[in-house]
């Protein structure tokens, strides 16, 4: 792992290294840390995202959610503990998102709304609904990661830190070496110009939208078709998983939910802020979320 380390000025001991896992690259900055204790805790907190990325990885022929997608017939499907945990989890994120999130949203035919899959605990299985299912743990498996490497460092002993999974989900620990919080900026992808600003402490924010390289990888639920539209979503939250389902499942219903079911996903998961950018023809910035 490459990083570096010194203690500023002030006293504070500052530790900034960075790895490769999940096509994307995570920077982590931790400080008050000793360099060993800060470097094991990020070898710690690769290990497990190395781990992570072994078992959602839909395109590696030796992870798990491969073999889970291709195992054939109707039948249901053992599961671990913590697989258990996960479809279970999913599920009621896309309850609690009226079905604009949903890892079964690449099964050809997809419809939003109604149950595709259960997972029953007593016999650790996963029973499909209906043939043919696949799974994409795109928009699920970054904030999961991204909340065992917060637990990760916080045991450590960390109380002011950040990581950063490829800008585009981020957790800040407490507030910055030089000052009250964390101020992250969502760009423009045109022209790399901040369009927004969040200031964070203990809370996560995740992006998710086009870029100009990516568009339409994000389904909208129930259509088939990727979104297209120039533009992004940003949620910030406690929870990195919850702004991870959050920002992609705002950025599926940009065309098909209204306020108010908006108003009610980010209710649900106890959001503190949520944006969308188009940066089209001409910038708009609109907050989605109003307080009271």
């Amino acid at each position: 792992m490459d990083y570096s380390f010194r203690v500023s000025a002030g006293g504070t001991a500052l530790w900034y290294g960075w790895f490769e896992a999940m096509h994307t690259r995570m920077d982590l900055l931790l400080t008050g840390l000793p360099e060993s204790e800060a470097l094991a805790a990020a070898e710690a907190v690769r290990a497990e995202t190395v781990r992570l990325e072994s078992r959602f990885n839909r395109f590696d022929r030796r992870s798990d959610l491969w073999r889970i997608n291709r195992t054939s017939g109707s039948g249901p499907i053992p599961l671990d503990g913590e697989w258990l945990s996960v479809f279970d989890e999913a599920e009621r994120c896309r309850q609690l998102t009226g079905g604009w999130f949903d890892i079964a949203v690449r099964t050809p035919d997809h419809s939003r709304g109604g149950e595709t899959y259960r997972v029953d605990s007593d016999r650790r299985e996963l029973v499909r609904l209906r043939e043919g299912l696949v799974f994409d743990f795109g928009g699920y498996a970054k904030g999961y990661a991204l909340e065992r490497a917060e637990r990760i460092v916080r045991r450590a002993g960390v109380e002011n830190g950040m990581i950063s999974f490829g800008n585009s989900s981020v957790c800040c620990l407490g507030r910055h070496p030089a000052g009250e919080c964390w101020r992250v900026g969502v760009e423009n992808p045109l022209d790399r110009r901040p369009l927004v600003f969040f200031d964070l402490r203990d809370a996560a924010l995740s992006s998710s939208g086009n870029n100009g390289r990516n568009d339409g990888h994000i389904l909208a639920v129930g259509e088939g078709r990727g979104v297209t539209r120039p533009a992004i979503v940003s949620v910030a939250a406690s929870s990195p998983l919850a702004c991870e389902v959050l920002s992609t499942a705002l950025f599926a219903s940009l065309d098909g939910a209204d306020d108010g079911e908006r108003r009610r996903m980010l209710a649900a998961f106890g959001a503190q802020r949520a944006v969308r950018m188009d940066y089209g023809s001409g910038e708009e910035v609109c907050e989605l979320l109003t307080k009271e």
